[in-house]
């Protein structure tokens, strides 16, 4: 076992396993504690999560297969066995596969601003949901920079999580054949910033969407053929 030091109530560092907080925590300043006092990471793992973490393995015959760390060999034999578990963490460290990972943050008075301002902004997210109204975010100008910066990184994750799932509102199109992105260029905009904005996709190639009609789908084009197959059925 490695030291340990005892540490005084109230002196103990913040620990979360949620990697966007700790992010959020140390984008407004705040700072790892001590690695005598359990900082910057620890990592465990568990048998789950070994039987949840894939690693891809070549076969003699040269075919690539997806196992997991640990194999449920048969119901009797979980394979969790402490050797074949402690093997399965040794190939996870050897391919720098993750288990779970606690971050531990200096309480300070900067972790206290800011931490006060998330549990603020929490709090107001719960009451809009519940009240259902949108959120009603404080004065940017008001706020000191320990607090500013953890509303950004707050309203940031919010909007990641829309944005995840709005994704799947529309139905998705499809592109193939010889189809190729065409950026608008701005004056003064950086290409590679173009590549990352909005695009049209033209071409000679195919593209329609996926939930395309199937009358659609057997209009027959220029080449006497219809346009594409009937939509499949999955099995």
């Amino acid at each position: 076992m490695s030291d340990t030091k005892q540490i005084e109530a109230g002196d103990q560092p913040f620990t979360t396993t949620d990697r966007k907080l700790a992010l959020a925590l140390l984008t407004a300043g705040c700072d790892w504690a001590e690695a005598k006092d359990g900082g910057p990471v620890q990592m465990h793992f568990t048998p789950e999560v070994c039987r949840n973490r894939w690693i891809t393995i070549r076969q003699p015959n040269g075919q690539k297969i997806h196992v997991t760390l640990l194999q449920q060999i048969t119901d009797s034999h979980p394979g969790d066995e402490p050797e074949e578990f402690e093997k399965a963490v040794m190939r996870a460290v050897r391919l720098k596969i993750p288990g779970i990972n606690t971050y531990y943050i200096k309480r300070d008075s900067v972790f206290r601003e800011a931490m006060a301002m998330h549990d603020r902004l929490a709090k107001e997210a719960n009451d809009a949901v519940q009240e259902k109204r949108a959120m009603v975010l404080p004065a940017f100008g008001t706020l000191k920079e320990a607090e500013a910066v953890m509303l950004i990184c707050y309203a940031y994750r919010l909007n990641e999580k829309d944005a995840d799932t709005y994704q799947w509102l529309r139905s998705p199109n499809l592109a193939m054949g010889d189809v190729k992105k065409v950026v608008t260029p701005k004056p003064g905009v950086p290409s590679e910033v173009l590549e990352q904005m909005s695009f049209t996709a033209t071409g000679g190639g195919k593209i329609w969407s996926l939930n395309l009609s199937n009358e659609n789908r057997a209009k027959v084009g220029s080449d006497g053929k219809p346009f594409l197959h009937p939509k499949p059925v999955l099995p």
